[in-house]
């Protein structure tokens, strides 16, 4: 059986990491044919907390454990950078150059941090991520986060989107690009480095319309940014959906993306201030923002693109059966290396 393993990046939140383990070994399917894929857990500590170490050692000894302990200086780009970043990237590229190091054999690895819960579906939803990009060489990851993942927005277990942002909080790593942002991985911020186009390519990831994985994890290097106004109130997804058995043959961009122009072009200009469907449109990041802000979406752009953005297009349903409504971009061309500001 292929082995996958599922990398949970650690430090000192002892407390944190329980749960997350608790809810991955209660979630892991635990595969018996030959071309399903098989989940090994690893845990990846950064530094020498002690209640972190003990709780792998004398309660999950079936979790491989990686401890990661660097004292040299670090060096950072800007003065005024928050040394925790920099602590992260460090970390990240470490533990993820051990792992493949140590599998030869996997071809990608999954990557989650010490305060994320994943959904009943989240193995299966990877899998079948996973085979996609396979078959996509236009697709450089799978994400189990919706950015946009607010109640009024989650509706179908079963809806999954392209997408041009990297949203992380359960995500895949391939061998392959590892080998290709390895030699280059920065000193600091990754997550954002990795939204830059010289990272991405012009590349996509596939996003659930309802998050796989939340974050609980309030405390930690953030100080709890966005936490009580966002992240705590995005939905985990509760109807198991058995992808593997799906036909996603739609994602792959050869199919999904002149069915998706097709459907903005001939979306209807959306009517009054909270539309169920249509097309509102923004000619750039400020008229974005007043947008999405009315609509209770995320405001923000990261190296130009907004959060959950294809094309330059947010989609989101308000309901199940409803029409999609589409946030575009005025006369339909992405502004993403523009990167417009006020």
């Amino acid at each position: 059986q292929p082995v996958v393993p599922v990398l949970v990046f650690a430090c000192k939140r002892a407390h944190y990491l329980e749960k997350t383990l608790k809810t991955l070994f209660e979630r892991m399917p635990h595969n018996s044919e030959p071309t399903r894929e098989r989940f090994e857990i690893w845990v990846s500590q950064d530094g020498t907390n002690a209640e972190v170490h003990d709780l792998v050692k004398n309660h999950y000894p079936q979790v491989r454990y990686l401890q990661h302990v660097d004292p040299s200086p670090l060096k950072k780009d800007h003065p005024g950078d928050a040394e925790s970043y920099y602590l992260i990237a460090r970390h990240y590229q470490w533990a993820m150059s051990q792992v493949f190091a140590q599998e030869p054999d996997a071809k990608h690895l999954i990557v989650l941090e010490e305060d994320i819960e994943v959904a009943m579906d989240f193995f299966e939803y990877m899998e079948a991520g996973a085979a996609l990009m396979r078959k996509d060489p236009t697709l450089w990851t799978v994400t189990a986060w919706n950015d946009n993942g607010l109640a009024s927005f989650s509706h179908d277990p079963k809806r999954l989107y392209r997408s041009d942002f990297f949203a992380g909080l359960g995500w895949i790593m391939t061998r392959s690009l590892w080998g290709e942002l390895q030699p280059k991985w920065p000193r600091g911020y990754w997550d954002d480095w990795m939204r830059l186009p010289a990272q991405r390519q012009g590349r996509a990831c596939i996003r659930p319309e309802i998050s796989r994985t939340t974050t609980f994890g309030k405390e930690g290097s953030s100080q709890g940014q966005f936490f009580d106004s966002h992240l705590s109130k995005m939905v985990l997804n509760t109807e198991a959906v058995a992808f593997s058995r799906e036909d996603l043959s739609y994602l792959l961009k050869e199919n999904y993306d002149p069915a998706f122009l097709k459907a903005v072009a001939e979306a209807p200009v959306a009517q009054g201030g909270q539309p169920e469907g249509g097309k509102l449109e923004y000619g750039n990041h400020p008229e974005f923002k007043h947008v999405t802000e009315k609509l209770g979406l995320m405001t923000d752009e990261k190296a130009g693109v907004p959060r959950t953005a294809y094309l330059g297009v947010v989609t989101v349903h308000r309901s199940l059966a409803g029409p999609p409504l589409y946030i575009v971009p005025r006369g339909g061309k992405e502004m993403y290396e523009q990167k417009p500001r006020a």
